[in-house]
């Protein structure tokens, strides 16, 4: 860490985060090493393959990939002594030196980092990335695994203005929905319920669908009459649920380009920050999974904190 090496790893900010939490005494050479770009990884190049050769949904075997740069390479599953494959036997090893490993169970450790290294050489030489994007995209990576392992907080000031602005939201928005026959107030219930069917029922109207009734338990649920409508073209749309009932999602309100039905989208995120939000930022310190998507676009669920900036300034 503290020369000029550079250190190439597989998912290696996973390695690089344990030991910054184990040995104090390496964070500052860690830090060093990313701001010189001397630590790269394997994993994002493998992305960048896949992305660079269409899959943007990730997922290509190592095989695969090598085939399509022209590389030969086939996956090995060796036994050891004990005839276990090696690639599922390493906990035993736990502890042991490097040098107290077969040679089959080095290779396999060298595998996937040597290999996908000479992929991306493949790939660079096209003159289309270089070793200082790859080191930025690293530093990048480090930074975002570093935030999912220790966590975040939320202002418990600010978390108080987001609780105030969606109670507020969400009483105007429940009273137009009960005056559009959306929702409806019953006994002992202090809150507004929906009044699923009339929502169904609007939204099939909004997309021209026929419906009928379910029946038994769903008698009083919506479903597309299979007769007059074009199922497949629904499900593509998203506008029906796995149970084949109108959906009442999110995005199927909002592309209706209904004004009511976009309130009753509204009302439903602003019940969401509510009912999950607001308990989440109250816990104390949570935690997000960041990933990339497609052309490297930074991804983040559960919960989805990139979604954060539009709720009050959290």
């Amino acid at each position: 860490l503290e020369t000029g090496w550079v250190i190439v790893g597989h998912n290696i900010a996973y390695d690089m985060l344990c030991l910054f939490e184990w040995y104090p005494a390496l964070r500052g050479a860690i830090v060093k090493a990313y701001e010189e770009g001397r630590i790269l990884d394997t994993g994002l190049v493998w992305r960048i393959i896949e992305i660079s050769k269409g899959d943007m949904r990730g997922g290509l075997a190592l095989d695969r990939l090598c085939q399509m740069v022209g590389l030969n390479h086939q996956s090995k599953h060796s036994t050891d002594e004990d005839g276990e494959e090696i690639r599922l036997g390493f906990g035993k090893h736990w502890g042991t030196d490097l040098s107290g490993l077969s040679q089959a169970e080095v290779e396999y450790c060298m595998d996937d980092v040597v290999l996908c290294w000479k992929l991306f050489e493949r790939v660079w030489n096209q003159g289309w990335a270089t070793q200082r994007d790859v080191a930025k995209l690293c530093r990048t990576d480090f930074c975002l695994k570093a935030i999912s392992a220790f966590g975040l907080r939320a202002d418990p000031g600010v978390v108080d203005a987001l609780e105030a602005e969606a109670r507020r939201e969400t009483a105007q928005l429940a009273e137009r929905a009960i005056e559009l026959g959306f929702m409806r107030r019953e006994k002992n219930k202090p809150n507004p319920v929906k009044t699923l069917r009339n929502i169904q029922q609007a939204i099939a109207d909004s997309y021209r669908v026929p419906v009928r009734c379910g029946e038994g338990r769903n008698r009083n649920r919506l479903y597309p009459d299979e007769s007059l409508i074009d199922m497949v073209g629904l499900e593509e749309m998203g506008i029906i649920t796995a149970t084949g009932a109108i959906s009442t999602g999110k995005g199927v309100l909002r592309e209706s380009g209904d004004e009511d039905l976009i309130a009753v989208a509204d009302m439903q995120e602003c019940m969401a920050v509510l009912n999950k939000d607001v308990k989440l930022f109250r816990y104390g310190i949570f935690h997000t999974r960041f990933g990339f998507a497609n052309t490297l676009r930074t991804t983040s669920s559960r919960p989805n904190i990139q979604n954060f900036l539009k709720k009050a300034g959290v």
